[in-house]
């Protein structure tokens, strides 16, 4: 069964999402890669507004053109996205093109849309930095529209964004350390264990602190 059949009944609490923000990222990305799934998205995407984000995932395709149509399904997905929502833009990794820019962030911003995690560029920084401050996560900053070179294809589709397959529905996690992709259906497995281990390196760091060696904090807990 793939992750989005296993999405499909899945409902992601509030609580969880809430959850979510209080652990660390490294201890979710231990938990997703111990339960079978490569969460990490590449690492050339990057805090361009960095920010603590947690949200499910709403996807946007988009391929190369030659016709000069508009980013139809990412205005849709920027206009139906309900408050906590993280839009995912793929466009296959192109950094030369814009997927996003500072009249999107103004929407997302008046929807309370929580982030934007673009598999390629972003513009308008400026005007976003000065205005909105909306968190995004990019590859790349340009200049260059989509308009004429791309065309959205897809919303809410299973699309890879960063190497990862990503379903709509799915938990993403941003900081300045990346962004990770857990599917709905490992969501609460993962909380679980990502919490234990933000438990265990909390009293192993004081360890650590206590001895003053790495190596005893861990051989002690059998933690790296």
């Amino acid at each position: 069964m793939s992750n989005a059949e296993k999405n499909a009944n899945v409902k992601i609490s509030a609580e969880t999402l809430e959850a979510f923000r209080k652990v660390t990222i490294g201890s979710v990305s231990d938990a997703v890669r111990k339960l079978g799934f490569k969460g990490d998205l590449d690492s050339s995407i990057k805090p361009i507004f960095p920010a603590k984000v947690v949200g499910l995932a709403i996807t946007v395709k988009e391929e190369p053109c030659t016709e000069t149509v508009p980013p139809v399904h990412m205005i849709e997905a920027v206009d139906t996205a309900k408050a906590g929502n993280i839009i995912c833009l793929s466009s296959g990794g192109d950094t030369e093109v814009a997927l996003f820019g500072g009249m999107a962030s103004a929407a997302c911003k008046a929807r309370g849309v929580e982030a934007v995690v673009i598999d390629g560029g972003v513009r308008d920084v400026e005007e976003n930095i000065r205005d909105y401050q909306f968190p995004t996560f990019a590859k790349s900053t340009t200049p260059v529209t989509t308009v004429g070179i791309y065309k959205t294809v897809s919303i809410n589709e299973p699309t890879i964004l960063g190497g990862v397959w990503v379903n709509p529905g799915d938990v993403i996690i941003g900081d300045r350390d990346g962004v990770i992709c857990i599917p709905a259906s490992l969501a609460e497995e993962t909380l679980k264990m990502a919490q234990e281990f933000d438990k265990m390196e909390a009293e192993q760091t004081k360890y650590i602190l206590e001895k003053a060696s790495l190596k005893e904090g861990i051989s002690k807990f059998n933690r790296i």
